[in-house]
């Protein structure tokens, strides 16, 4: 069922065009993840197709009821609300209306790591159509059928989920790339063979000195023939050179490069150590007791439900809490959740302030973050807020930093930018400590992870993904120690029935059992 078609969509914000997508469909079964670099137009599109903003060109026709869940919903300004809790709610609303199609704008904004797999799960099991805006892979991968890609405007549709787009991009690339060498290296051997016989023909120019006047006849009418003959050849070799199909290098987005301040080395085995540290909220008790250590060079992310303690705990390493042990020559750099910036200030005068690096490197590094000419001299209040994340990364690198104290580093950060920077703090020398929600990221980034449970800090050692399977491990095994007690227990009714047991239905029960025994346990 064709729930939603637009044609011919334009929309431009100044001179620039934001939208140029000539033709989009949308069907019953359709589970769309709509990706594209920050400020390339995905939200645009969604206000466009919702009604909400109207394109200068083009139409949008509706065969069904949708619900849009927007960026800041309508209970955004309700301080009593978390972020976590408004988003829970606007998500309760759409779901319960069970329109044709739900249209949602980073659903997983403000989320726990449970809250965005309970999200995953709804929206998998939705009967209708979804469109996600998403900077979560993994949602990406486990919900998503179809991905439209936003990039300059133009939409491009790929079938299956985020991984097969990114496999089917870069099939598109290696093969735009074949055929531009292919161009150039028959470009070439055409030049090459048309100077050749350019030089062929230059020595048939001459007479020889000492040939008669018949024989310089002959010559002359012999070299006349050859030459024409070369000429010719010359033609159709630069008629073909004229022809070919010219093919273009593959356009490239310069990856962000993230350059890190050399600093001074912490020899000590551990940079943060605690014992029996007890974090709260006021007098609310978060996590009771908590010993840990961060070895040296370790990459950690800190994980947990939300409101279970992870920023509180950061904010007090941060302040240096009496009970939480720094060791020396530990220089700390800290990325804040809520990006308290001095709005007033200009992108270059920012990182500047505690920079040990010359304005010419900085400028560098910012140019690396986009941050090019006279964009250093924005002010920060009418940076996005992609840009001003990067900034405030640009600032942390421009420091005298060894320790890396990250809270929700990937905020507002399209897939390509988190995917340079786990690749750029993976490779980081110093320590890092970090809490995030998105999962793929924690698992490019950290070998070892802090889990807050119930009020304890527990230690995993081993990346997000193992610390997955040995969770689904435990519940097998926990729920395998039920099915054996059950089969006990089945089998002494068995054996010994009493008055009121079914023989049968316990019969029944008995085989069920053996078999879910055997899946269990293969």
């Amino acid at each position: 069922m064709l729930i939603l078609q637009a044609n011919n969509l334009k929309k431009f914000f100044g001179e620039r065009q934001i939208i140029d997508i000539s033709h989009l469909q949308v069907f019953s079964d359709d589970k769309i993840g709509l990706v594209g670099r920050n400020g390339s137009g995905k939200t645009t599109l969604l206000r466009i197709l919702t009604g909400e903003l109207v394109p200068e060109q083009g139409e949008v026709q509706w065969f069904g009821e949708f619900a849009y869940l927007p960026q800041l919903g309508k209970y955004a300004d309700q301080p009593e609300l978390s972020g976590g809790e408004q988003t829970r709610l606007q998500l309760a609303e759409v779901f319960s209306a069970n329109p044709h199609l739900i249209i949602t704008d980073e659903p997983t904004t403000n989320l726990d790591v449970a809250g965005i797999k309970l999200v995953e799960d709804k929206l998998t099991e939705y009967g209708g159509a979804v469109i996600i805006v998403a900077h979560d892979r993994e949602l990406l991968d486990q919900v998503c059928n179809k991905i439209w890609e936003i990039d300059q405007g133009r939409l491009t549709a790929y079938s299956g989920n985020y991984s097969a787009y990114l496999q089917q991009k870069q099939m598109q690339v290696d093969r735009q790339y074949a055929e531009y060498e292919q161009y150039i290296k028959e470009k070439e051997r055409l030049q090459k063979a048309i100077i050749a016989v350019k030089e062929r023909s230059r020595p048939m120019k001459s007479v020889p000195s000492r040939m008669g006047n018949s024989e310089a006849r002959l010559h002359k009418g012999s070299t006349k023939g050859r030459k024409a003959k070369i000429e010719r050849v010359g033609k159709t070799l630069e008629s073909r050179l004229a022809r070919l199909e010219v093919k273009t290098k593959p356009f490239e987005v310069k990856p962000l490069s993230f350059d890190f301040i050399p600093h001074q080395q912490v020899h000590a085995k551990y940079v943060i150590s605690a014992e029996e540290l007890c974090v709260k909220a006021g007098n609310k008790i978060l996590i009771k007791s908590a010993s840990f250590n961060i070895p040296k060079g370790s990459k950690t992310a800190l994980i947990g439900d939300n409101g279970s303690g992870k920023t509180t705990l950061l904010k007090m390493l941060v302040n240096q809490h009496p009970e939480i042990r720094l060791a020396g020559g530990a220089k700390l750099g800290y990325f804040a959740q809520d990006l308290d910036l001095p709005l007033e200030k200009n992108v270059l005068d920012y990182v500047m302030e505690a920079s040990l690096a010359q304005e010419s490197q900085a400028r560098l590094i910012l140019a690396r973050l986009l941050f090019k000419q006279d964009d250093v001299y924005k002010s920060i209040k009418v940076l996005s807020g992609g840009e001003r994340v990067r900034l405030a990364l640009a600032k942390i690198i421009l420091q005298d930093s060894n320790l890396l104290i990250l809270d929700e580093p990937t905020n507002y950060l399209d897939l390509t930018t988190q995917e340079v920077l786990a690749k750029v703090l993976a490779e980081y020398p110093g320590t890092i400590l970090f809490v995030s929600h998105a999962r793929h990221f924690i698992n490019r980034v950290a070998h070892r992870l802090l889990i807050i449970e119930n009020q304890q800090l527990l230690t995993f050692e081993g990346n997000y993904q193992a610390y997955q399977e040995s969770k689904i491990a435990q519940n097998n095994s926990h729920d395998l120690l039920i099915l054996k007690h059950r089969l006990a227990e089945v089998t002494n009714r068995l054996a010994v029935p009493g008055p009121e047991d079914d023989i049968e239905q316990l019969d029944r029960e008995f085989k069920e059992l053996v078999s879910l025994i055997r899946n269990h346990s293969q």
